[in-house]
């Protein structure tokens, strides 16, 4: 069972994960990547929406 600690623990993880993934969307679309940036938007939107 999870602890309080534990579940504050794996969502500050989940959604620090999000941000990242988030940072990478402008990198992508100055490259021109469009459909790698909303992969990476995709993505930043799960991993917040799992961290809860």
């Amino acid at each position: 069972m999870m602890t309080d600690e534990d579940r504050v623990a794996v969502v500050a993880y989940r959604m620090e994960n999000a941000r990242r993934t988030l940072d990478e969307v402008t990198f992508h679309i100055k490259q021109g990547f469009y459909n790698t940036a909303m992969n990476r938007m995709y993505y930043a939107c799960f991993y917040a929406v799992s961290a809860y």
